[in-house]
């Protein structure tokens, strides 16, 4: 994805809906995952990199390799939950139920 059209589209979202002025809509354009996480939850500041995505040398909680498919547990298949078959189940039951 063009890195541009996320910035695109939040422009003309907020700059559009005169909601928010000029001044909040660059505070939250700074707004950063690092701010998110910490904010958010018990997480303390020096426990987390400034840049989350990346870890740099001297970053906290040292990655000691790149995670790939073969390091981790194999997925179960999700099956999924078809709301609109069982929902359709439900009323044919009832129906016939009368």
């Amino acid at each position: 994805m063009d890195p541009n059209y996320r910035n695109f589209s939040f422009n003309v979202v907020f700059s559009s809906c005169s909601i928010l002025s000029d001044k909040e809509i660059e505070w939250i354009k700074g707004v950063k995952m690092w701010d998110i996480i910490v904010n958010s939850s018990d997480v303390s500041p020096d426990s987390v990199q400034r840049n989350v995505f990346f870890w740099s040398e001297g970053d906290p909680c040292p990655q000691p390799a790149q995670l790939n498919a073969s390091v981790l547990e194999p997925c179960k298949f999700l099956k999924g939950y078809d709301y609109f078959a069982v929902r359709i189940k439900i009323l044919v039951k009832s129906f016939y139920s009368i």
